[in-house]
């Protein structure tokens, strides 16, 4: 028991603590709660310290950046010009020195230095969130290009909240609306496709965002430069069947056969299908009929990688092994009961399959076969859902044995493993 239960305070005794452990415990709580103040300080020290030099070390670097564009021409090649400099030697920004605009910048032409230098000023709109979040990276990669027009960067003024690009133009070079829209479409970089072999990349020796003379690359590299941050880390899944290359324009289609229409001319009805309410005629050898709305039923689903079927079956009646080759599928039952499933690849070739009720929902990898019948005695209807805007189908039964030409019936008893007199009454059937 110890002398700590006679004293009282345990359980065990059942008696009042004595004066000597209020006491401990007293001395205890003190300490707890001193340790407690002690580290909330501590942390509330650090917490400070780190704000205040996070603070003062971004004035010392938006300093130093300053320093770095106020230097002389011959020491790094820029020069820095206020936004009043700018408005004179635009005319104001007058509509008429406009070049191009884009989402959240304008580009100008401008005459400097007396009128002795014509340049190029990418002014970022104040208004527009996206033009301060582009600005350094806008730096950076105008920094590192260079048109056949365009000699360097010379700086990039930062007062007031007003944020622009300056870049010198080949002295002979006189920049109209009309003439070598090639250099807008460079300060934008929105369409790089158009942009003639002579461009070549200025190697940056450090990340102060001003340029340094260095060693010209081909027009490829500057592409690759310039899409490297956009780049996909896998090839895009095709939208047809072939995509054949061409070089010959005029026998060529977009990849994914669609052409965009103007968005200034598009209307509620490109978006719009009306009539997956109605059945689908099941009167067919399978029993079943399959309403594929997909971007040739709704024009606007055109490049965003989805489309819908209604699919009805009649009693018994089956939508017969298939296999979309460029999409997944998501199949919900309205009505109805089906017996649904999908066969794995080689080899296991494992059939998994499920019972379906109205409500329940199963899923249909990509590149895989599969089915559904109904089992039940009434109609029943299914959505699916796919993640392609032109998904595709492949029936196994009818691409096998009704293919145009027909495959040799010697061929597909083999490889099914037949009486050739079986193939040939098959492909007769189909």
């Amino acid at each position: 028991m110890g002398n700590m239960g006679l004293c009282g305070g345990t359980k065990l005794m059942g008696l009042h603590p004595c004066e000597i452990q209020k006491q401990k415990h007293k001395k205890r709580k003190w300490i707890y709660y001193l340790f407690a103040i002690l580290t909330c300080s501590l942390f509330l020290f650090v917490l400070i310290a780190l704000t205040v030099r996070r603070f003062f070390f971004k004035n010392r670097s938006a300093g130093a950046e300053t320093a770095i564009l106020m230097y002389s021409p011959t020491h790094h090649g820029t020069q820095t010009l206020t936004e009043r400099e700018i408005e004179i030697a635009t005319g104001g920004f007058d509509e008429t020195n406009l070049l191009g605009k884009g989402s959240f910048c304008r580009v100008y032409k401008a005459i400097i230095n007396d009128g002795k230098t014509v340049v190029a000023v990418k002014v970022l709109q104040e208004e527009c969130i996206q033009g301060y979040r582009s600005f350094k990276r806008e730096c950076q990669i105008l920094s590192e290009i260079r048109h056949r027009n365009l000699v360097r960067m010379i700086g990039s003024p930062r007062n007031s909240g007003f944020k622009a690009i300056i870049l010198v133009l080949e002295s002979s070079f006189q920049v109209t609306n009309q003439e070598d829209m090639l250099l807008p479409q460079l300060l934008f970089y929105e369409d790089l496709s158009g942009i003639s072999p002579q461009i070549e990349i200025v190697i940056v020796g450090d990340s102060t965002l001003t340029m340094k003379k260095g060693v010209s690359f081909l027009v490829t590299v500057a592409l690759m430069a310039l899409a490297s941050f956009l780049a996909s880390a896998y090839d895009p899944s095709p939208l047809q069947d072939t995509c054949v290359a061409v070089d010959e324009p005029k026998n060529a289609v977009f990849v994914n056969g669609k052409f965009c229409k103007n968005p200034n001319l598009t209307v509620a009805d490109d978006f719009l299908y009306q009539g997956l309410n109605i059945p689908g005629n099941t009167a067919n050898r399978v029993g079943s009929y399959v309403n594929l709305i997909n971007v040739d039923a709704i024009p606007g689903l055109n490049t965003l990688g989805m489309s819908l079927a209604r699919i009805d079956y009649e009693p018994n009646g089956q939508n017969p092994p298939h296999f979309r080759p460029r999409a997944s599928e998501m199949l919900v039952v309205l009505e109805g009961t089906l017996s649904v499933g999908f066969i794995t690849s080689n080899p296991e070739h494992r059939l998994i399959s499920k019972v379906l009720n109205k409500g329940d929902v199963f899923v249909f990898p990509v590149g895989l076969i599969h089915g559904q019948v109904n089992i039940g005695s009434t109609n029943a209807v299914a959505i699916a859902a796919l993640n392609s805007q032109n998904p595709g189908e492949v029936t196994i039964a009818s691409s096998i044995f009704r293919s145009n030409p027909p495959i040799n019936p010697d061929f597909l008893a083999r490889a099914f493993q037949l009486d050739k007199k079986v193939v040939e009454y098959l492909q007769a059937r189909f």
